[in-house]
């Protein structure tokens, strides 16, 4: 179990591979449940904080999957719209709706009902960071 000048280290080690350093800084909750990642912009660029609660301790492994979820598939994602100047959850021909496939997120009939796009976006970048993890 890593201490929390082990797991700092280990983040900056991860930041500095991915050529991120600098970017992104963690930030202690003295209480929560989980850790979590988030952004702040500005014109020029795109920072981050990764909340890790200080209670929560874990291996080395644990943290370096943590960091591939958090780093390195939710803030690198934001990390390159910035730079590309494209919003987080773009619009397919003018519109934030997305028709439904019938699956899961549609109605409960299969119906042409649709769906928000950031809902459908949220849960394609939560799938990504899940295989990413692994």
């Amino acid at each position: 179990i890593l201490e929390i000048a082990e797991m700092e280290e280990q983040v900056e080690a991860y930041l500095l591979r991915i050529q991120m350093q600098g970017k992104v800084r963690v930030c202690w909750l003295e209480k929560g449940r989980c850790a979590s990642m988030v952004t702040s912009s500005s014109p020029l660029e795109l920072t981050g904080k990764l909340h890790l609660v200080r209670d929560v301790r874990m291996t080395s492994a644990r943290l370096g999957a943590l960091l591939d979820h958090e780093i390195g598939t939710h803030f690198l994602r934001a990390y390159n719209h910035h730079a590309r100047n494209l919003p987080k959850f773009p619009e397919i021909n003018g519109s934030n709706d997305w028709p439904a496939s019938g699956g899961a997120l549609s109605g409960s009939r299969g119906g042409p009902e649709k769906v928000a796009r950031p809902l459908v976006d949220l849960i394609s970048e939560e799938g990504l960071a899940t295989l990413n993890t692994l």
